[in-house]
């Protein structure tokens, strides 16, 4: 038997208890029939209102529990669909405050993966930007605003790699070609130097 249980009865109990010593008091007393009947009464509804109040309040937890687990499972769908991973399998046979616990603690976990995966892309399309200004090239196409693959994500970030390979190869063949910079006070580096259009044409064009 539950603890609950053992403690509930305990309470039938005391109840009991209680009503027979009434009851020997009221005789006592010489309390008549009708009267015994009005105070019985009194505590039978005192108890059914206590009892009435608790079980409505319990019902509003239910339903608090129901309508949080409907929420959380609506946001997990939502987010695994952005992720493109497979939805989480909740586990069966379990109670609805752990079931609650799970998909909280689930949903807390994917939001956790979207934003790490949306700054890595922030980060990435920064530099992409950067090595377009720089090489005069089209920017890599990935949509901005939605969450991306992991694949994805490895995808521009060895494309980036190839890009800064090609940067650092353009301004090697610069600074080969252009020995009047190569002086004290000329800038070369990606932070300074901007290759324009005509000039990033213009060096691939030439011998």
């Amino acid at each position: 038997m539950r603890k609950s249980e053992v403690l509930a009865a305990e309470a039938v109990s005391c109840l009991n208890k209680a009503l027979c010593h009434l009851k020997d008091i009221w005789e006592e007393i010489g309390i008549l029939e009708d009267q015994r009947l009005q105070r019985t009464n009194v505590v039978k509804n005192h108890i059914k209102n206590l009892l009435e109040m608790m079980v409505k309040e319990e019902e509003s937890l239910k339903k608090r529990l129901l309508s949080s687990i409907q929420t959380c499972r609506t946001e997990m769908e939502k987010l695994c669909l952005e992720l493109q991973i497979p939805i989480f399998e909740e586990e069966e046979g379990i109670s609805m405050l752990q079931q609650e616990k799970n998909i909280r603690t689930e949903v807390e976990a994917l939001i956790k993966e979207k934003n790490q995966r949306m700054q890595q892309l922030k980060a990435l399309l920064e530099q992409d930007q950067d090595l377009c200004d720089i090489l005069c090239s089209i920017p890599y196409g990935i949509a901005p605003d939605s969450v991306p693959t992991l694949e994805q994500l490895e995808n521009f970030h060895q494309h980036i790699g190839k890009q800064n390979e090609e940067k650092v190869g353009t301004l090697l063949f610069l600074c080969s070609h252009c020995p009047a910079n190569s002086g004290p006070g000329s800038r070369t580096d990606s932070e300074s130097f901007r290759l324009s259009r005509r000039t990033f044409t213009c060096s691939k064009s030439s011998p």
